[in-house]
């Protein structure tokens, strides 16, 4: 049987929010990865 390798789990922040929803979107198609926030900042998101 093969391992399950878990998503790697990535907070996105960008203070543009058209690039943001694009960058999401494109990292959403990867099931390596999972989107668990967007912030509009890199304050916000730490």
């Amino acid at each position: 049987m093969r391992a399950v390798t878990p998503a790697l789990r990535v907070v996105l922040a960008d203070d543009h929010p058209v690039f943001l929803g694009g960058l999401q979107a494109l990292i959403r198609t990867d099931p390596m990865f999972e989107v668990v926030a967007t912030r509009p900042n890199g304050t916000a998101a730490l």
